[in-house]
């Protein structure tokens, strides 16, 4: 070291060196972070140096005064820190695991859209701007309900980062207006319905084994999806001690082969619903729930219901979807260009229930959705069954009008 010139009483120092060409640098150390900060100053005049080693120092004491990181942070160590927090979550039971993954697929759209080595303060609020054309650019038909889940996201990401003083509270990453679309949910029709019903009666007459064993717990899965409308991840999550069958004597019913048609009670705690909000559903074919339990192997209180018989651990959710579409593909409902779902089993169960008579209430209530919603996405429903009364027979006069 050729030089040094303490400066703030020797708080930090600005220095030059051969190795450095002479140009000097300035050194201080930074006890809140336990590190000592190094930064060329980019100048061979000791007067000017000092000029700036000192506006870097109050630059510096200025992040520390508002809690921010002095050392930039990678994309990358934020994501995997983030991640790390979401799983600590779930764990606590404040997330469903099925929401984590959600939200991990979520960031690989972020960190492709800023790059996993961009440092987190170079990002600029207004590049979000561009962040919807980007990912249509790459998914056409992605939809605008799913982007804003997205900025929702990256929002609550920000946040995070401005909690662990990576950037300043006034950082405001800006995605613009997204509009909200309202759509019909997508239902399965009674033909189809029909369909899928008398397929599932022998799709695994052919099969042995582990794949019979599969079959028949997703099969028994659909039917109870279809008949008590909860969702995909809380049938999922279900256990034995959260259901309980009865007979409904008041209004018997049978299935198309005579037998009895037992109801179900479904208590969802707050931990296995997707809005955290605990509630009961009420629903038919418990007798899916007794078969079941006669034929697994798993059936104490705390045991999964869905599982894999010789584990006893959760059926694999790509085990789901890989039958899901072999049904589909073995009732040809591939080629009638409607795109069928396990979420649509949840909407043809909400339609039909609007069609018999339920208020939306009630209904809300066994979805766990709001009134709002069933209102918004549901409306439809409503409607067709106004034009029914409306253009019901009646009578008429000889000039076609009608006779009140």
């Amino acid at each position: 070291m050729l030089e040094r010139v303490y400066f703030y009483d020797e708080q930090g120092y600005i220095f030059r060196s051969e190795s450095g060409g002479k140009f000097w640098s300035v050194s201080f150390w930074v006890p809140e972070e336990k590190k000592e900060y190094r930064k060329s100053l980019k100048t061979k005049d000791k007067v000017e140096a000092l000029v700036r080693a000192k506006d870097t120092f109050l630059s510096v004491q200025g992040k520390i005064k508002n809690n921010i990181r002095v050392w930039d942070t990678s994309v990358s160590v934020l994501l995997e820190e983030y991640l790390e927090f979401q799983n600590i979550e779930s764990e606590a039971g404040k997330k469903t695991k099925g929401r984590v993954g959600t939200i991990r697929s979520q960031l690989k759209h972020f960190s492709e859209f800023v790059g996993l080595n961009t440092k987190v303060n170079e990002i600029k609020d207004d590049d979000f701007l561009n962040y919807v054309s980007f990912r249509r650019k790459r998914e056409p038909d992605v939809q605008n309900v799913t982007l804003i889940n997205e900025k929702a996201t990256f929002r609550n990401l920000l946040s995070f980062c401005q909690r662990k003083g990576y950037v300043s509270r006034e950082k405001d990453w800006n995605f613009g207006v997204i509009p909200k679309q309202v759509s019909r949910r997508s239902m399965i029709d009674k033909p189809d319905l029909n369909t899928i019903t008398r397929y599932l009666i022998y799709w695994d007459k052919k099969d042995d084994g582990k794949t019979k064993e599969q079959k028949f717990f997703i099969r028994s899965f659909i039917l109870i999806l279809s008949n008590t409308g909860i969702r995909f991840g809380e049938a999922r999550r279900l256990q034995w001690k959260d259901i309980q069958t009865y007979d409904d004597y008041d209004e018997p019913t049978k299935t198309r082969h005579g037998k009895d048609v037992r109801n179900v009670r479904i208590e969802l705690p707050y931990h296995k619903t997707k809005n955290k909000k605990h509630r009961i559903c009420i629903g038919r074919r418990g007798d899916v729930f007794d078969n079941l339990k006669r034929f697994s192997n798993w059936t104490k209180p705390d045991d999964y219901i869905f599982v894999d018989n010789d584990t006893g651990k959760p059926i694999d959710r790509k085990v789901y979807y890989k039958l899901w579409n072999e049904l589909i593909k073995g009732t040809q409902l591939d080629k009638s260009g409607k795109k069928y779902t396990y979420y649509c089993l949840r909407h043809t169960f909400a339609t039909f229930k609007l069609n018999n008579g339920i208020d939306h209430i009630s209904l809300s209530k066994i979805l766990g959705c709001s009134v709002k919603f069933i209102e918004d996405h549901y409306g439809h429903v409503d409607v067709d069954k106004m034009r029914s009364r409306l253009t019901r027979n009646g009578n008429y006069d000889s000039n076609g009008n009608p006779i009140f």
